[in-house]
This record gives structure tokens, sequence and C-alpha cells, in this order.
């Protein structure tokens, strides 16, 4: 009705856009399609804060929580079934991201430096992540500046696999 009156038009039509894109969302998210919810929510900034949505993403922190706790226990390949159907979305890739930097950086801080190739698995790393600050410090921490050196001008052409389960090469 608002539409009719010339001073309301662009707000019915904001409140009619809103409204549709609310049940849109709510649609999606009965059919548990992942990576159009979060598509959505990113064009749809304000549905962020939809009670519907916030239940959703609960889901996904949870998920997070126990992949964590997964690759904290060393178990790469349990923490990647636990967030599996996210892989893939970009909003949610540096979250996931993070999980696994920890992850492969705990490997090559516990492994034996003479016992796999430090420049090929931080180029795994870097193929993975880039050269991100997390990295970066941990070579500086453990006396690499030499291989960091080496890595920044390398070109990593390799294929690898999403969250692998271990980074460490011979």
């Amino acid at each position: 009705q608002l539409i009719i009156f010339s001073n309301y038009e662009n707000l019915a039509k904001e409140y009619l856009t809103n409204i549709d894109a609310k049940i849109k969302l709510q649609e999606m998210i009965e059919k548990d399609d992942v990576k159009n919810i979060y598509q959505h929510i990113v064009k749809h900034n304000f549905l962020q804060y939809d009670e519907g949505f916030l239940k959703y993403n609960q889901i996904f922190l949870d998920a997070v929580d126990k992949a964590y706790i997964c690759v904290d226990k060393k178990d790469i390949q349990k923490g990647v079934k636990f967030i599996q159907k996210y892989i893939g979305i970009k909003t949610l890739k540096p979250k996931i991201d993070n999980i696994f930097k920890f992850g492969y950086i705990r490997q090559i801080d516990e492994a034996e430096v003479g016992s796999y190739d430090i420049i090929k698995s931080i180029s795994i790393y870097k193929k993975l992540f880039g050269l991100d600050e997390h990295i970066k410090e941990f070579l500086k921490d453990k006396g690499f500046k030499k291989e960091l050196e080496t890595l920044r001008e390398l070109d990593v052409d390799m294929d690898v696999k999403p969250y692998p389960d271990s980074i460490l090469t011979i």
C-alpha cells in the first residue's frame, strides 16, 4: 500500500526487498544450502543478525570448535571432516584457515628439523595460505631466516589439496 505514495515508495520497496531476502534465507536454511546461505548473508548484510541465521551459524561455530580440538590433538584429517561442508565458502575461509595454520605450524615445530625438507614443507604452507605473519614469525623465532628469504623469492607451483593431513615432506 505504501508504494502508491511517492513519499514512501523507496522505503516500501526496501522493506519488500528485505522481507523477500529474509524469506529466501529461511528457505535456504530449511534446505541446508550452506554455500548459498553465506553468499546470501554477504549480499544482505542485515541478515547476519537474524535469529534463524544466528542459530544456523552456531552449528558452523561448533564445528570449528570440534575441528580445532582435533587439530590440537594432531588429527587434522578428523578436523577436516567436521568442517568439510564449509570448505570452499569464501566468507568462512579465514576462520577455517586459522585452524589449520595452527596445526601445520605445530607439525613443523614438533618435527625434527633434519627429518623433513623445511623449504618444501613451508612451500606447501605458502601454497595453502601464503607467507602470512604466523609462518614468518615462526620461522624467525626458530632461526630459519635464510629459509624465509628463499621462500619469499620462490614461486610455488605445486598441486596441494586443501587441508592435507600433513605438510611435512621428506
